[in-house]
């Protein structure tokens, strides 16, 4: 079997938000030596013409082809997952209406892509008193069967930028039912603490072997995933999640930790989808 590099797919549609997903796809075409491959969905291929420009100006030195569609972005968008290395578009656009648009080509396309995506959102500062991922990839690490290449991904990417690995995993005491609320079970709080400590060198183990020169920060928070990974994402480069939650909402295509992150992460976010082999940008095809 011979390795190829999928191509990096973008999505654009003249917006400022979308030229800067381009600029983040450029980048990550170049580092990788992959084809830049950039989609609009309309009928201006003035767009085309003026996002190869940009990404040519960007620093793109790599293949650049442009695909002109008429249809559905996020349909078109994840169509070219299947043989893309990763996909890479807005979270927003330049007007309310187009906001809307663009955030539900965001949420469908990093719903049912085949390979790792990742969202543009703009960057915003460091919370007090929550530094540990500034300036790193943040990993959300949940113990979940997709973790491996959620890691993999995460340690990667770290790798390719050139900063550490923070990897956050949070857990919350146990509860039952009461007649109107949740009752905290009797439960040893110190050994569960552990437990977690454990999961989470677990999960990071491997890709810490295969990237010794990654520095990694592991942070452990009694708290729910969502509003820790937002907080701890304020400052970071890159978050990094799975597409999937454990418990009941596991079976969904897109987990509410996941939908949460990609609407108020405070930096770019980048979902991978259990069943992607790994670093985010290697496909085997038939030698």
């Amino acid at each position: 079997m011979a390795i190829a590099l999928g191509p990096v797919v973008v999505g654009v549609d003249g917006s400022g938000e979308s030229m800067a997903a381009l600029e983040w796809a450029a980048t990550a075409a170049n580092d990788r030596g992959a084809e830049l491959r950039i989609l609009h969905a309309g009928v201006d291929t003035q767009v085309l013409d003026e996002a190869q420009t940009f990404a040519r100006a960007a620093g793109a030195h790599v293949e650049v082809t442009t695909l002109l569609v008429d249809g559905d972005a996020g349909e078109t968008l994840v169509r070219m997952s299947e043989r893309a290395g990763l996909v890479v578009v807005a979270s927003h656009g330049h007007s309310r209406i187009h906001d809307t648009f663009a955030t539900s080509v965001a949420l469908h396309t990093a719903m049912h892509a085949h390979c790792p995506v990742v969202v543009i959102r703009p960057y915003k500062p460091a919370v007090e008193g929550m530094r540990e991922a500034e300036g790193r990839v943040l990993l959300g690490v949940d113990g979940s069967e997709q973790s491996p290449a959620v890691v993999a991904f995460a340690f990667a990417e770290a790798q390719r930028l050139g900063v550490g690995v923070t990897a956050l995993h949070t857990w919350i005491q146990p509860v039952a039912s009461g007649h109107d609320s949740l009752v905290p079970l009797a439960t040893d709080l110190e050994a569960l603490q552990h437990e977690n400590e454990a999961i989470l060198s677990e999960a990071v183990a491997a890709a810490r072997a295969d990237h010794p020169d990654v520095d990694v920060r592991q942070v452990i928070m009694q708290t729910g995933a969502g509003a820790a990974i937002i907080d701890a994402s304020m400052g970071a480069r890159l978050v990094v999640i799975g597409s999937r939650g454990r418990g009941p909402v596991t079976g969904l295509l897109l987990g509410s930790t996941s939908q949460a992150v990609l609407h108020h992460a405070g930096c770019p976010v980048a979902v991978v989808h259990s069943g992607f082999g790994g670093t985010g940008f290697a496909r085997s095809e038939p030698g």
